[in-house]
């Protein structure tokens, strides 16, 4: 099968000039130059960040950075805002009312600070300063709110399922979402890495919100852009996905598996090597540690 996505490193297609800044794979960042402002979309890790901004400043060059869209507070999305804020310190960050929230927490900014530490370590590379006292929004949205970056109208999408605090920027004009991991990741193919965490109900929901919506590209994170003719079957294919990750814990569960012997069926499963570059174990363990229990709390009583 033909690979479908558009990972941003060939002739652009996308109706916006996006670049993926990224400083190490397993983050997540978009550089987006609208009309009027120049947006980043996340702020992947610390430890990587200074490569980051290389790749930032070279597209940039003398141009000014003016917002950062925030899609969720965990730390491979937002761990390098600190840095990025003290390159560029009229940068607003923009973010859900519940992201904002979260930031300011000490046990979840050293959370963010411990894993973004055992990132540095699995891809070899030296630990970052802890900043995370400078990590906040500037700017909160909730649901449906507007917002004009720029000339570029945007509206904000609460799409709660892998974090309460995840967040879609829809782009009106270009009919671009800038998606969240509540849909999943994109492994290849259009095979899609179930990405509900915290509710397997409102994920559902959220992944049935974006399909309402009246889209051309879907900027999906870690990943790149799908067009038009793939989004729906990426949408439905999160959905069965979703389903399916759903029985095969809760099967395992009913069948006397304890969590690791559940781990080990679902990374036969789902954990393929081309997830694996972009997803390291240590992570997948982390949200394994919400995801099996949360399947099991929540749908147990509906089966």
């Amino acid at each position: 099968m033909t690979e479908v996505i558009d990972k941003l490193n060939a002739k652009q297609l996308s109706k916006l000039k996006i670049t993926n800044c990224l400083g190490s794979v397993g983050g997540d960042c978009f550089l987006i130059r609208g009309k009027g402002a120049n947006i980043l979309v996340d702020s992947g890790f610390a430890f990587c960040a200074e490569e980051m901004l290389r790749k930032i400043k070279a597209e940039l060059k003398n141009e000014k950075l003016d917002y950062i869209l925030l899609t969720h507070s965990h730390y491979d999305h937002a761990m390098g805002i600190p840095l990025i804020k003290r390159e560029y310190p009229e940068v607003k960050v923009i973010g859900s009312e519940y992201c904002s929230y979260i930031l300011t927490k000490p046990t979840a900014r050293k959370r963010m600070q411990e894993m973004d530490c055992k990132a540095a370590k699995a891809y070899g590379k030296i630990e970052a300063a802890d900043l995370t006292e400078e990590l906040y929004c500037d700017i909160t949205l909730k649901d449906n709110e507007k917002i004009l970056l720029g000339e570029e109208k945007i509206r904000a999408i609460a799409l709660p399922g892998h974090t309460r605090c995840c967040m879609g920027f829809y782009f009106i004009k270009e009919k671009l979402l800038v998606s969240c991991e509540t849909l999943g990741i994109y492994a290849n193919n259009m095979k899609v890495f179930p990405g509900c965490l915290i509710g397997y109900r409102i994920t559902l929901d959220s992944i049935e919100k974006v399909l309402q919506l009246d889209l051309d590209e879907i900027l999906i994170p870690h990943s790149g852009i799908l067009y038009k003719e793939n989004i729906k079957t990426y949408l439905e294919e999160s959905k069965r996905v979703t389903d399916e990750c759903k029985e095969l814990i809760l099967n395992a569960h009913c069948n006397g598996k304890d969590f690791n012997g559940i781990v080990e069926i679902y990374k036969e499963r789902y954990y393929s090597e081309c997830i694996s570059e972009s997803y390291p174990e240590h992570a997948m363990m982390a949200n394994l540690s919400a995801q099996i229990p949360m399947f099991i709390n929540e749908c147990t009583l509906y089966n």
